[in-house]
This record gives C-alpha cells, sequence and structure tokens, in this order.
C-alpha cells in the first residue's frame, strides 16, 4: 500500500526472490540508510530546488538542475538512479486521457520512516506545480508497532499487525477530524505524492516492502481496486469507527490511472451524496 492511487503495492515474484537471495547472503541491512536521503541530503535538494527549479521548467531542465541521473529504460527501478533526496521508488508515470502525469517526491529516512517533504509534478513533461507538506516537519504522527517494525514477517500476519494499528490508532473520529481541512482541497489532477502530502500520511519500510498508515484511511472497508487492460480505478474511502466499532464512511475519494477524478461527500441531511468534479 505504498502508494494511494496505485492500489495496494508489494513486491513481485522477482522482487521476492532477489530479497530471499540476499538474506541467504547476509546483505539485508534493515536500519542502512542511503546516502543520498538522509537529511543532509534533503536539505541539499531543497536548497538547489528553492534556487534552480520554477513552473514551466521542461523536464530535461529540472533533471539536470536537480542533478536527478535516471538511466533511460529502467528509470523507476528505484536502484538505477541517483538524486539527493529523491524517493525514486515513489516517483510514478501515468496517463490518463491523453495526458501525462509525472511525480518527483523528495525527502529522507527518519528511522524506518520515509519523511516525504515536497514533491515536483509535471505535466506532459513540464514542471507543473511543487508542492510542499502542510505538516510541520517536527509532527510525529502514530507510528506502528515494534512488531511491525523489528522482525520479518509472513505477509499474511503483517497484515494483520497493519490492520489491528489502523482499527485501533488511526480510525478514530479525532484522527478523521485532524485530516478533515486537507481531504476539503483534494481536487482532480491531483496523483499520489499530491494526496499522501496533504494529508500527512507516514511511510515506513516493513519487512514485506512499503506501507502507508494514514489517519481516517479506512482501508480494511471499501478500499477497492478494479483493473481493465492498463487501466485502474481505484476507490480510498475516508471516515471512522465509532466506539462500537459502526464505519461512517465520510468521503470516498476516485483515482483513475494514478489521478483524481472526483471527490464523494456523505451528505449527513440525506442518503445523497455530493460529487466534486
Amino acid at each position: 500500500m505504498a502508494v494511494l492511487l496505485a492500489g495496494c503495492a508489494s513486491p513481485g515474484p522477482s522482487a521476492k526472490k532477489e530479497k530471499a537471495g540476499l538474506e541467504e547472503e547476509g546483505l539485508i541491512l534493515t536500519d542502512w540508510v542511503p546516502l543520498g536521503l538522509t537529511s543532509e541530503a534533503f536539505a541539499a535538494a531543497n536548497k538547489r530546488l528553492r534556487k534552480e527549479v520554477h513552473v514551466g521548467m521542461p523536464r530535461r531542465e529540472f533533471l539536470r538542475k536537480m542533478e536527478l541521473n535516471p538511466i533511460p529504460g529502467t528509470e523507476w527501478t528505484g536502484r538505477m538512479t541517483s538524486g539527493e533526496g529523491w524517493f525514486s521508488e515513489l516517483s510514478r508515470k501515468n496517463m490518463h486521457r491523453g495526458l501525462e502525469m509525472e511525480e518527483f517526491p523528495f525527502g529522507y529516512y527518519q528511522g524506518k520512516r520515509l519523511k516525504e517533504r515536497f514533491a515536483v509534478i509535471l505535466r506532459n513533461r513540464v514542471v507543473a506545480r511543487i508542492v510542499r507538506s502542510p505538516w510541520s516537519e517536527s509532527r510525529r504522527p502514530p507510528s506502528p508497532p515494534d512488531a511491525l517494525l523489528s522482525s520479518p514477517l509472513p505477509v499474511k500476519e503483517e497484515n494483520r499487525l497493519i490492520g489491528e494499528f489502523y482499527r485501533k490508532r488511526l480510525q478514530s473520529r479525532a484522527a478523521y477530524e485532524r485530516i478533515l481541512p486537507h481531504l476539503k482541497r483534494i481536487r482532480p489532477g491531483w496523483t499520489s505524492a499530491d494526496l499522501r502530502l496533504a494529508l500527512g500520511g507516514s511511510l515506513y519500510r516493513l519487512s514485506n516492502g512499503l506501507v502507508l498508515f494514514q489517519e481516517g484511511l479506512l482501508w480494511d472497508h471499501g478500499f477497492k481496486e478494479r483493473r481493465k487492460g492498463a487501466s485502474s480505478t481505484v476507490l480510498l474511502p475516508f471516515g471512522f469507527r465509532g466506539r462500537d466499532g459502526k464505519v461512517n464512511i465520510r468521503v470516498i475519494v476516485q483515482a483513475e490511472d494514478g489521478l483524481v477524478t472526483a471527490v464523494f461527500w456523505q451528505a449527513l441531511s440525506s442518503a445523497k451524496g455530493r460529487r466534486r468534479e
């Protein structure tokens, strides 16, 4: 569940096989932080962005100014790239109805947490906007329990603990109300990076891959992904669980091919919701 608008991301067979091989050789370093993703590296990237990058800049010039070095044909593998502060494995290129949207998230590691702070969004290979987190850098949202962070777990057990943590810590009414002002800002055309930054979710590297912990997200109740050929539609429900455990869905964000296309709000006075497009 690393990226909001592309469903639940999990490692494929080749990634799992490669990881198993590295474990056998003793090469998995659980607390190792890539040199380019330290807080110092991010500070350098942030300075470079403020000084060199602007809306309307062509993609090639943006890559050069930020000193990002993708290798042709392997741009999003997460390994065959380099660049200070750049979370290359979170970068996405989405095509929807002839529109190409590309996102470059930046931040740094804080323990096993990937702390996203800004993203550069390109539309048709031109910088369209620079998005920053509205949340304080010192904010510490609820972190997952040690059982999830400390040792490798089977996928089934990891998912059980994730679901338990969501229900206990992230799906209260207070958690939903904390993100409500930011939910109201969501607009069609937003990318996964837009959503993650706006809503203040926390990305953690667990034994089976990256997982997003997002307050107010009912990922275990109504989260759906439908695929038809190369196209996908994702429904993201937001709301809270009452003290009796009853689920209250208040907002549903719809995304097609990685981009928000509609936001549905539950009208409290009637059975009808209102749609923002």
